[in-house]
């Protein structure tokens, strides 16, 4: 009675693609389902608005900014994504690339775009459209024949439609535009810190602070390197080594391996807990990044992308002016994790 009164079929679909794949039980979720209808709904809504839109940007693609370039090469990624969840009957990693990821795809362009003070770019919105309603349409088929047919004006059914042709993942663009979506959240909350207007809670309870009592800083530098810790680029070239590229894991027993290694190692072995926290981090990350989770180095220059995106990144933490140098001693500072500090000048 509750799928066919109050979810009915795509939010049903949405729900059991959730619910999970393989052998084990499924964790069909009815919040899933209730929230499927919420977000199909201002999903189409958003369709609507930019369909009616006039003050959409339109530019040639040689004239793409970083935030432009960056949703282009994000599409191109959660769609080959998406492909290979269904590839693979692995139907809840082809809705998380193909929903999930494009929205929060959406999500951080149209954020960047608000806070930069320019429109977003009508062909980019008009791809992302077209480009979801094909790659959800295994899964909500009533609710992307009607964007498809009613919304885009297509005469056949999408269910005809060919699977969205992408160019080849831009990874380094993808990481950069990460990074710099990652740095900018760190620094905003440290910010709303600073300068009081996060609530701050002691032993449980909420602990009003005056705004107009701190005097909040203007300017925010970001200290970068280039380099992991000689310790870290020891583990990360050894983990390198035990990686299997062509079976694309760890051997079973690599924690022991890592242990052993340490051990014997002059300039692991006083920092044995800190060497086996960190190779367990990358082995984790490599489950998603293959051999690339142990590369030394970012493949993104840090110091342009913060400096490209100077005024973005200003004012979305609220600040008047960023500053980017080099670490220059050890520090904090890690490739793809600056060290966040702010002062008042």
């Amino acid at each position: 009675q509750k799928v066919i009164i109050g979810w009915c079929a795509d939010a049903t679909r949405f729900a059991c693609a959730d619910a999970g794949d393989g052998l084990e039980d499924s964790n069909f979720s009815c919040d899933t389902a209730d929230k499927a209808i919420l977000r199909l709904t201002t999903e189409l809504e958003f369709i609507q608005s930019v369909l009616a839109d006039s003050n959409l940007r339109i530019t040639d693609e040689s004239e793409y900014d970083f935030h432009d370039k960056a949703f282009a090469a994000k599409m191109d990624y959660f769609v080959s994504e998406a492909d290979a969840g269904y590839a693979g009957m692995r139907f809840r990693d082809a809705l998380k690339n193909g929903f999930y990821g494009l929205q929060g795809a959406r999500d951080s362009y149209r954020d960047a775009c608000s806070r930069s003070g320019i429109p977003m770019h009508k062909t980019l919105l008009l791809k992302f459209i077209e480009v979801q309603t094909v790659v959800l349409s295994p899964i909500c088929t009533h609710y992307c024949e009607h964007v498809w047919r009613e919304l885009l004006g297509n005469k056949t059914s999408v269910t005809r439609a060919s699977w969205p042709t992408t160019a080849a993942p831009d990874r380094a663009l993808v990481l950069a535009s990460n990074f710099l979506d990652d740095i900018v959240s760190k620094a905003r909350l440290k910010f709303m810190e600073l300068s009081g207007t996060k609530p701050k809670f002691v032993k449980g309870k909420k602990v009003e602070v005056d705004p107009s009592t701190i005097t909040p800083p203007n300017q925010v530098c970001f200290i970068i390197s280039k380099e992991f810790p000689e310790w870290k680029k020891i583990i990360l070239t050894k983990l390198n080594e035990l990686y299997d590229s062509e079976a694309k894991c760890m051997p079973s027993d690599v924690m022991k391996q890592i242990k052993v290694f340490a051990v014997s190692n002059p300039v692991l072995k006083p920092l044995m807990k800190n060497a086996m926290q960190v190779g367990a981090f990358f082995i984790k990350k490599s489950e998603e990044e293959q051999e690339k989770a142990f590369e030394l180095q970012v493949p993104y220059d840090q110091e342009q992308v913060l400096k490209e995106n100077a005024e973005y990144v200003a004012s979305s933490i609220g600040v008047a002016s960023i500053d980017v140098i080099y670490q220059t001693d050890a520090g904090e500072a890690e490739p793809g994790t600056p060290v966040v500090e702010f002062i008042t000048v």
